[in-house]
């Protein structure tokens, strides 16, 4: 894993000298080790940092992934996909909106999320579903943009593609040996 500023890259097999703060390693299919939580792929430390005991905690908003990829989508199915908004830092996160942009489709796509605004709280995460329904011609992309009161990062973007769009085929065989008329 790969510390630094409290963050552990998580993936793959990889041993990191992380200076005195130690060697983290981590698998594939490993846990973060003790005090930090797997957010979006980073080891994210749990410890509260510079935060006197009279003060209020910081909240610190992390979104994963930040690319949901709906393929081959064909006009008339319906395909969802999540995302994750967590809250790794030491004081509740208020979501205040999140805003659904769609580029040239539209109708394409839903939220499904609590009405904002809505709290995480600390260490809690809260699921977002996006569903796509194509409906015409064009290609469905776009976006989520989340605000939230995290000082340091307010605003995150979850963008929203898809490759190609595909149209749904039906195939007819005649099974008896007479031509139809």
């Amino acid at each position: 894993c790969l510390l630094g500023g409290g963050l552990a890259a998580c993936g793959g097999s990889a041993s990191v000298n992380a200076g005195e703060a130690g060697t983290l390693t981590c698998g594939q299919d490993s846990e973060c080790p003790a005090y930090y939580a797997c957010v979006g792929g980073f080891c994210e430390s749990l410890t509260v940092r510079d935060a006197a005991a009279d003060q209020p905690g910081v909240p610190k908003m992390v979104v994963s992934p930040p690319l949901l990829d709906f393929g081959d989508p064909f006009v008339g199915g319906e395909y969802s996909k999540i995302f994750v908004i967590a809250n790794v830092g030491s004081g509740p996160l208020t979501i205040s909106s999140l805003n659904l942009i769609e580029d040239k489709t539209q109708g394409a796509y839903s939220l499904s999320a609590p009405p904002t605004p809505f709290i995480v709280d600390v260490g809690a995460s809260q699921d977002v579903t996006v569903t796509l329904r194509p409906n015409d011609e064009n290609l469905p992309t776009g976006s989520v943009k989340v605000h939230s009161d995290d000082p340091t990062t307010p605003d995150v973007t979850v963008d929203l593609t898809a490759h190609w769009k595909g149209t749904p085929v039906l195939g007819v065989c005649v099974v008896s040996g007479q031509p139809p008329p």
